[in-house]
């Protein structure tokens, strides 16, 4: 269950591109100005001036149009849209196509909300009040723009069902003159999961006489609004008085309720019969307000009164007796909060719960409350005892004059606070018109799940905090092994020790923060943290070395600082070359690597810091990367007469350059970049990576390798040795 905000948030995507890009979002006053600048003859300026304005116009739409363009572009490039959209009507599909329901949800107490985005410079000229109209378990259905029924205004009717994860668009009744007898549609999903009716009841100028329309999602009448002629009950169309519905739900599988808060109930038990009858419930004994003066108006009965029918079929009534507008925080020893629920049969009202407000503002044993007005209660659709308040008020903390918003939920049976939720300035502006709802509830998890999955892990983490269904969801397997590497599985199947894991997340985690050794200990693997693209260490073992086997000029020996079980020592050699092979279908497609030697240098070392000693890649004995001169120094030694003599023979030939020198890293070992190379999804070769000296064939000594990393730039080794 959430607490869902009536209100709607737009976000004009096309305007959001606009402002990114610094090109203004109305006409240019000063240059109509100025086009008319130096006439004087009133015919010719206005003239001048319709021109100008003609112009402004253009350039704006010309704006508009390239915002919208580079909006498009970058939809193409983001994973598509999830959601089914379905309208019969050309016009409005045009409109649909242009706009995307974005859900904020958030645990409660916190309010959840919608954001309404419009990505086509096309869209209606006025959305504004865009608010949640009603809702019956998975379907919500909203009032797109100023329109109402009985109100000719642009707008339509926007249905969301949160199962199938699919937008409809309905277009408004036709205008027969008349109003609507309240100010939210009634919602019915008489089978599940997605056969709904929605339900506007209009007066007419013949009372009792009134109309009801509906609007069914299956069936022989579907998709179109029916008209079905009703009869009202006497109480609710009095001379003094007339029935206004606060709020609509549903009960059961056919029941429709409307519900002014200062009378009773209008309730049709069965909507779907050809001539629905209504009767008349009046509210618990002593809670009926006598009507109010026409000239005053209801004022906001939301304020202290709701109503709701639970998960459980039971209708539940909230009040706070006592509580009017003009109350102070002093005031509410004298205001009492009350609950009902009403049973059928018979019709009855039972009290549940009874106490006074001001005790749980003086209990100290529990949640502390903030000293501001509680006002708009309204009670879970989930537990029979917990409600919600709204409390509002100035900051007494400082005196900015900035107002404190706070959701809290209270345990009637208990009197004690369960939570409380400050509200963010983001939230809508007070009062906030919210009501409970458990479309959340009904999210469809393969679509939730597949619409993380194509963002990034980072992301999924952060979905856990959205709510449970959120958690559920990117917590799923489904989710993560969409991180994974396509061929995980047979990589598993490599590993020299089996991998444990309890569920895909887990697996990932290891595998960014631990190496897996691969293929007789030939090969270590571990996904880079940010990019998770697979990297790859190639063990000494696995290279070609010139002279590898030659006791003299190299040998094996064991470190414990090192992941592999050998490394291999140089003693003494002139003739360098040592070179390592990885697979491109191994590797992640579309990724830029680089690849590095890693080392150690003995202190006897000498001749290493070669100018001759040249690094390359090829792919399919195609150079991918050009070659460059290596240093396994960090820093150039001292120069000698030797070192010297062989600068200037080189720097003769042409061939001087800066060297790749080595770095340090977190392990104590050394690494020096040979090179990048880019891997194309289509590369199906084998890269080379290849490190030689032919050429001075002076005498060298004292490197120790431990391996040859094929890996992105992202990745920092001393993270995660």
């Amino acid at each position: 269950m959430v607490l869902l905000n009536r209100s709607v948030l737009l976000v004009n995507e096309v305007t959001d591109v606009m402002k990114e890009k610094g090109w203004s979002l109305e006409l240019d006053e000063k240059a109509i100005s100025d086009a008319c600048d130096g006439i004087t003859d009133w015919q010719e300026k206005e003239k001048a001036r319709q021109k100008a304005i003609r112009a402004e116009i253009k350039r704006f739409r010309a704006n508009q149009d390239a915002a919208e363009a580079i909006l498009r572009k970058r939809k193409a490039s983001m994973p598509p849209s999830t959601v089914t959209k379905f309208c019969t009507d050309t016009d409005l599909r045009k409109v649909l196509d242009g706009i995307e329901l974005d859900p904020q949800v958030h645990d409660i107490p916190g309010l959840s909300f919608f954001r309404l985005r419009l990505s086509s410079a096309r869209h209606p000229p006025d959305l504004q009040g865009t608010s949640v109209a009603g809702a019956d378990h998975n379907i919500l259905v909203f009032y797109v723009g100023p329109y109402r029924p009985g109100f000719p205004a642009p707008g339509f009717y926007l249905v969301y069902d949160a199962w199938a994860n699919s937008l409809s668009a309905i277009h408004q009744l036709p205008y027969l003159g008349g109003g609507s007898i309240g100010s939210e549609v009634a919602v019915l999903r008489h089978a599940p999961p997605s056969d709904y009716i929605l339900a506007e009841l209009l007066l007419t100028g013949e009372l009792p006489r009134a109309s009801l329309w509906t609007w069914c999602s299956s069936g022989p009448s579907a998709r179109q609004w029916i008209h079905k002629p009703v009869i009202l009950p006497p109480e609710v169309c009095t001379p003094t008085y007339i029935f206004h519905a606060d709020t609509t739900f549903s009960l059961g599988k056919f029941a429709l309720c409307w519900v002014d808060l200062l009378v009773g109930i209008l309730m049709t038990c069965d909507t779907l019969a050809p001539e629905p009858v209504f009767q008349f419930i009046p509210l618990p004994e002593g809670c009926y307000m006598e009507p109010p003066d026409p000239q005053d108006g209801r004022q906001v009965p939301q304020e202290y009164r709701s109503m709701c029918c639970g998960n459980d079929g039971i209708i539940r009534f909230i009040s706070i007796d006592g509580y009017h507008q003009d109350l102070s925080i002093n005031d509410m020893k004298n205001m009492f909060l009350r609950t009902w629920s009403l049973t059928l049969s018979p019709k009855e009202w039972k009290q549940e719960a009874a106490l006074c407000i001001g005790d749980l503002w003086c209990d100290t044993t529990h949640q502390k409350l903030p000293a501001l007005m509680p006002t708009w209660p309204v009670h879970s659709i989930l537990h029979a005892d917990v409600v919600f308040l709204y409390l509002s008020g100035p900051n007494t903390g400082n005196n900015t004059g900035e107002t404190e918003r706070y959701m809290v939920s209270i345990n009637v049976q208990h009197r004690e606070a369960i939570s409380i939720s400050k509200l963010s300035p983001d939230d809508s502006s007070p009062p906030p018109r919210y009501f409970p709802s458990s479309f959340n509830s009904y999210i469809n998890k393969d679509c939730l799940a597949l619409a993380i999955s194509l963002t990034t892990p980072m992301d999924a983490c952060r979905c856990c905090a959205v709510s449970r269904a959120f958690q559920k969801a990117a917590n799923s397997d489904s989710v993560w092994r969409h991180f994974l590497p396509k061929d995980y599985l047979s990589i598993l199947a490599r590993a020299d020790d089996r991998v444990h894991f309890t569920s895909e997340k887990k697996l990932l985690v290891s595998l960014v923060k631990d190496h897996v050794l691969l293929d007789q200990h030939s090969k270590s693997l571990w996904l880079e943290r940010t990019s998770l693209a697979k990297c790859y260490l190639l063990s000494s073992r696995s290279l070609a070395i010139a002279w590898e086997d030659h006791p003299l000029k190299w040998r094996w020996i064991s470190l414990p600082d090192s992941r592999f079980e050998e490394v291999a020592e140089l003693l003494k050699v002139c003739w360098l070359d040592l070179c390592g092979r990885v697979n491109c279908r191994e590797l992640s497609p579309n990724t830029e690597y680089a690849a590095y030697l890693v080392f150690k240098l003995t202190d006897d070392s000498y001749g290493l810091d070669c100018q001759t000693q040249e690094a390359d890649i090829t792919m399919d004995d195609q150079v991918v990367s050009a070659k460059r001169t290596i240093s396994f120094y960090p820093r150039p030694r001292p120069s000698t007469r030797e070192t010297l003599s062989n600068m200037c023979r080189i720097e003769e030939a042409g061939q001087a350059e800066e060297p790749s020198y080595p770095r340090e890293r977190g392990d104590g070992w050394l690494e020096v970049q040979l090179g990048h190379f880019y891997n194309d999804l289509e590369d199906t070769g084998v890269v080379v990576i290849r490190l030689k000296e032919h050429i001075q064939l002076n005498w060298k000594r004292g490197l120790i390798l431990e391996d040859l990393a094929a890996k992105t730039e992202e990745y920092d080794e001393a993270k995660i040795s």
